[in-house]
């Protein structure tokens, strides 16, 4: 989604809406100070694709941005963080009530959840054994998907992921870091027999790097 043809678009990890609420969920694997920004940006795009021309601000559904993340993004030792828009006057509290909420639960902390599935759901994601029905449904669906290669393609393109690695780049200052996955992507496409053409223009290498790539795979390879 994009707000403008000439504003930054974003893809959003999971997605979904009812008549009266839209849910935009992202999983995040490392801590960056960045993400309340983010979640800021990503409720502006979907407000404005939510709301047509000429439709009443009445008719903006509520919206929730979730960020699960396996650290603690506020030190505050709390499992989950809820956040709406609020008013401090004369030490009242007073909601603006815009129905605009962002959620970021911290797995680091999961043990603090009241929920035993909630807790399952989060110690999993750190890596811990599957130790109820729907974690252990999930472990069934990561392992028939890391098999399974058409999924994994149809799921996210070389062309999409790039895309995102070079703009996470050029905000964290890691372009060569991204230079040598899009090194190491190549190598991957080459050994599927990936045409080299597809190749620079998915990862947008130089033909020529891809082209001394090819030659560096086929000489690993003999």
């Amino acid at each position: 989604m994009k707000e403008t043809i000439d504003s930054k678009s974003v893809r959003f990890d999971v997605y979904t809406k009812d008549s009266s609420r839209i849910f935009d969920l992202e999983m995040q694997t490392v801590n960056k100070s960045n993400l309340p920004k983010r979640a800021r940006y990503y409720q502006s795009v979907i407000d404005v694709d939510n709301l047509s021309q000429g439709i009443e601000y009445s008719k903006l559904r509520d919206t929730y941005v979730i960020f699960i993340c396996l650290d603690d993004l506020f030190h505050e030792a709390q499992p989950v963080y809820f956040f709406e828009n609020i008013c401090m006057a004369d030490g009242k509290m007073i909601k603006l009530d815009d129905r605009a909420y962002k959620v970021f639960f911290n797995a680091s902390d999961c043990d603090k959840l009241q929920s035993d599935e909630e807790k399952s759901f989060f110690k999993f994601l750190k890596g811990e054994s599957a130790d109820d029905d729907f974690t252990k449904t999930l472990e069934t669906k990561i392992s028939q998907a890391r098999e399974n290669l058409d999924w994994r393609r149809q799921y996210m393109t070389w062309e999409q992921e790039m895309k995102h690695q070079r703009w996470e780049a050029y905000e964290e200052g890691l372009s060569e870091g991204v230079q040598q996955a899009a090194r190491e992507n190549a190598k991957c496409m080459l050994c599927d027999n990936v045409v080299p053409e597809n190749i620079a223009k998915w990862t947008s290498l130089p033909l020529e790097e891809v082209l001394a790539l090819k030659e560096q795979v086929a000489h690993e390879q003999a």
